[in-house]
């Protein structure tokens, strides 16, 4: 079954489509901070073309769900969900902070680290063979710094998520790593504000 695998939690837009018996695999990556929604499905279709497939190939779809910035989370859960619903086939997830994990090569522990954007950190610590040492948390840069003491981690070098490398350990039978019809990952709910205007409009209609 080919396999797809995607991540709009961060500033990009990465895809990556992989034929598990041919060992076939096509990947793009468009960086930007904001438009997954306008991008994501142009490019999942051009990366399938890239791998000599359609959507009628796909036996699964697997997404990161999060911790991550909340529109692009959004984003991607939904058109995960609306791609498995459609084509009746199995929706997986990823945690960003296990995605990023499985994509470092460093040995040892490491600690990843998700800058927020809001003055701390998203962070989990994984050991050697990546399996994590603690439940993902939001802390400050200077918790950041004695959680690596205290684990004896290295910070990782937060590179894109590998969502190549994401598919091909799906596909080897590692699934312990990945979650079953997931749900969006928040560590914190999102900053909202209610549009003044539309608060206005309400006034006015209850004056009227």
């Amino acid at each position: 079954m080919t396999i797809l695998c995607f991540d709009t939690t961060r500033d990009d837009c990465n895809v990556a489509v992989l034929d598990p018996v041919t060992g076939r695999a096509a990947a793009q990556i468009l960086t930007l901070p904001y438009g997954q929604g306008e991008h994501l499905m142009p490019l999942i279709a051009r990366v399938l073309a890239e791998a000599g497939k359609t959507y009628a190939d796909l036996g699964a779809v697997i997404v990161v769900c999060g911790p991550g910035g909340f529109t692009g989370l959004r984003v991607g859960m939904a058109a995960a969900q609306g791609l498995a619903i459609a084509l009746q086939i199995p929706l997986y997830g990823i945690s960003s902070l296990q995605a990023l994990a499985l994509s470092e090569s460093a040995a040892g522990n490491i600690l990843v680290a998700i800058d927020t954007k809001r003055g701390d950190n998203y962070a989990q610590v994984f050991d050697a063979s990546r399996k994590p040492l603690n439940d993902a948390w939001v802390c400050t840069d200077t918790q950041t710094q004695e959680f690596l003491k205290s684990y004896g981690a290295a910070l990782s070098a937060q590179q894109p998520i590998d969502c190549t490398r994401i598919a091909q350990l799906f596909a080897q039978g590692e699934r312990h790593f990945f979650i079953e019809n997931p749900a969006p990952l928040y560590l914190r709910p999102p900053e909202v504000t209610q549009s003044k205007q539309a608060q206005r409009i309400l006034e006015t209609k209850r004056n009227a």
